[in-house]
């Protein structure tokens, strides 16, 4: 799913419903989408002098997993 995840990270018309409560249509597992927290925490350990409620209004490109 990661891969996938990637692919269509910056994708305005991501289909929210299937990535968070799943798709069997899409084979996306529920809770799938909740899974992004990481990302945030990643980029955290990053750059220690973030904070996450300073990421709140940063665009996906900032977090984008490498």
């Amino acid at each position: 799913m990661a891969v996938r995840a990637r692919e269509e990270y910056d994708d305005p018309h991501y289909n929210h419903a299937a990535w968070f409560f799943g798709s069997e249509k899409l084979s996306i597992p529920r809770w799938t989408g909740y899974s992004r927290f990481q990302l945030v925490a990643d980029y955290i350990d990053r750059h220690p002098e973030t904070s996450a409620s300073t990421l709140a209004g940063e665009p996906s490109t900032t977090l984008r997993p490498t």
